[in-house]
């Protein structure tokens, strides 16, 4: 049985006698004629034809997508502009291996297939190096039976998605973004832009299982305002499980599988949030302990952060004046890594919304680090000269000997 798409091979047997030496022989020779046309396979499923030989056509298996149809360089680049819009634009555009766009300076641009080396796509080598430029790359996603898919780009930064015409959007220092495709056949779009550096395309998409738990909510502070770029981490038994960054609006999404036990969800706010108000307020944080998620679940958990500094210090020369800069502190619980953090221009150090229990805390030097309380180094001369402590409680104080040069 046959259907539209279906490529049809003919065969056909001609006899043919020939005769060597005294006597006859007949040999059959079989001639396998190919048709002149054959017509082009093709992908039918939830409405949609795809050209499985005109367009990479790749399965959502949680490997790396390596096969596009690339198209570029457009010149000079304009992060406004669709430079597709001759072809239907950026949400609309379908194209075949082949098809040319006719560019605003005249020049012709060929889409055209490549492969990624191992498991990404050098764009220098497929349009030529060029900078401030952008290109465009293109394939459709089979998905067996559609449902939520985590997409994951090893660099996101000048990169645009499209998937089925809508546009989706990365979070700030967020690489992943969940979008939910349709059983069959899905168009992705990938714009691609280059200043000076690398011009590289690396991707990758994996469905989601239906029996995860699913986490998300809003991080806010006293007065009710959104907190965007503030960490949130789901861990569970000290170990994380995930861990993510929140959007423009203050929301968090995290995804939890497999689904067992209790889990413990932190949040914190940022340097670069703190910045961008122009305000204090890094210091902020809250926990949630203790949350039990089941398979399947949506959990809506919104967490309010509050001033939340649970260990505090300052890294000073021997001297007792002079501040370490920039040095890397590290909370530890049970001899793991719980936090890290580094000391700033005055040599002091934060922990921010640290769950109870008892921790250690050191920093690195040379050769490895040094403890708090251990007498690594000599006293400071404030000590030396029988000066009374008047540091507050809570605060941890390491004296170290001033680094060499270059260190």
């Amino acid at each position: 049985m046959t259907g539209p798409g279906n490529v049809i091979p003919v065969f056909s047997l001609a006899v043919i006698p020939a005769k060597t030496g005294i006597q006859s022989q007949y040999k059959i020779i079989v001639l396998f004629l190919i048709m002149s046309t054959i017509r082009r396979s093709s992908l039918t499923k939830g409405g949609l034809a795809v050209e499985q030989n005109r367009v990479p056509v790749q399965h959502v298996d949680g490997k790396y997508i390596k096969d596009w149809l690339i198209i570029g360089p457009f010149l000079p680049d304009d992060p406004d502009m669709d430079f597709l819009a001759d072809a239907g634009g950026e949400a609309n555009v379908r194209p075949e291996e082949g098809d040319t766009i006719a560019t605003s300076d005249g020049r012709a641009l060929t889409w055209k297939r490549h492969s990624a080396r191992k498991d990404t796509i050098d764009l220098s080598e497929a349009v030529g190096h060029h900078e401030y430029a952008t290109a465009y790359a293109f394939c459709v996603l089979q998905s067996e039976t559609g449902g939520d898919t985590i997409f994951q780009f090893d660099d996101h930064i000048g990169t645009k998605l499209w998937v089925n015409g809508e546009r989706l959007h990365f979070s700030r220092r967020k690489r992943t973004v969940e979008v939910n495709l349709r059983a069959g056949a899905n168009y992705c779009l990938v714009r691609i832009y280059n200043a000076t550096s690398h011009w590289l395309l690396s991707m990758q998409a994996w469905p989601l299982p239906s029996s995860r738990a699913v986490i998300s909510g809003v991080i806010s502070d006293g007065e009710g305002k959104p907190i965007d770029l503030a960490y949130v981490l789901l861990e569970q038994d000290g170990k994380e499980i995930a861990r993510t960054t929140t959007d423009d609006s203050g929301s968090y999404h995290l995804n939890a599988y497999p689904v067992c036990g209790m889990y413990d969800l932190m949040a914190t706010s940022s340097v670069l949030h703190a910045f961008k108000r122009q305000q204090p307020g890094w210091e902020l944080g809250d926990y949630q302990l203790g949350i039990q998620l089941s398979p399947g679940e949506h959990r809506i958990q919104n967490l309010i952060l509050k001033e939340s500094i649970s260990i505090e210090g300052t890294i000073l020369m021997l001297d007792d004046r002079t501040p370490h800069v920039a040095v890397p502190v590290q909370a530890l619980r049970d001899g793991e890594v719980i936090a890290t953090t580094f000391s700033n221009i005055d040599g002091k150090y934060q922990f921010i919304s640290l769950k109870p229990g008892s921790y250690q805390v050191r920093c690195q030097v040379l050769g490895g680090y040094v403890y708090y309380g251990e007498e690594k180094a000599r006293e400071p001369e404030s000590q030396r000269a029988g000066k009374p402590e008047s540091r507050p409680s809570g605060c941890l104080v390491f004296w170290l000997s001033g680094f060499l040069d270059g260190s």
